[in-house]
């Protein structure tokens, strides 16, 4: 019932390396991964409830994570403001306002 929490945690982890190295191709790769994670039919809210510690720990991750986003959009051209975002299906649509995208 926890792989899907657990799942989560290791692509939350690989974001996090890809945003450390600045390499946005693969930071958009898990990215992608997580949209089409979450859109399977897994029950999160019943896989959460049975392992609290990792649900836990995925939230600092994902907590520190949005502070190195907002850090590399601030130092790096391949993370960039540009008005497309991610659907339910991880496909890139293109949205009215600006959203935040990864580019190659």
């Amino acid at each position: 019932m926890s792989g899907i929490v657990q799942e989560l945690l290791r692509l939350e982890c690989a974001k996090q390396r890809a945003l450390i190295e600045g390499d946005a191709p693969a930071y958009d790769e898990c990215v992608r991964a997580q949209l089409h994670l979450l859109d399977s039919t897994t029950d999160l809210e019943t896989a959460a409830r049975h392992c609290p510690d990792t649900l836990a720990t995925l939230a600092k991750i994902v907590r520190l994570n949005v502070a190195l986003f907002w850090n590399r959009i601030s130092v790096s051209p391949a993370f960039q403001f540009i008005s497309t975002g991610y659907t339910a299906g991880g496909e890139i649509e293109t949205r009215i306002g600006r959203r935040i995208q990864v580019k190659a």
